[in-house]
């Protein structure tokens, strides 16, 4: 089991939830458009510039985006956009990664809860 792995289950089993996430080893932005094309989910991206709102339905089957420090190269904006990925403003402020990764995980929970 990977370090970051149990860190996550040792939180979950703390804050007593069912669910248990799995970590997943890192891969390109375009490998991972790749492998998600076959699966039934929808993929969202927090955008600064996006021109939607978080919704509820946004977080039911979906996989969510955290960009890089700094955000995503140009080359990667084309990329999601050719994949239709949806870029969705999470308020006025430009969040740190760690930061935008809570603050998809909180909005997953409130919105499933």
């Amino acid at each position: 089991m990977s370090r970051a792995q149990k860190i996550v289950e040792e939180a979950s089993i703390q804050s007593k939830r069912i669910f248990l996430p799995e970590v997943f080893v890192p891969v390109s932005l375009n490998e991972f458009l790749n492998l998600q094309e076959n699966l039934n989910l929808s993929i969202y991206q927090f955008d600064p510039k996006g021109k939607s709102e978080p919704k509820p339905e946004f977080f039911q089957n979906s996989i969510w985006i955290v960009g890089p420090e700094g955000g995503f190269r140009e080359k990667e904006i084309r990329l999601l956009r050719e994949k239709n990925i949806l870029g969705v403003k999470a308020g006025n402020a430009i969040l740190k990664i760690e930061t935008a990764g809570i603050f998809a995980a909180s909005l997953f929970r409130y919105f499933n809860d």
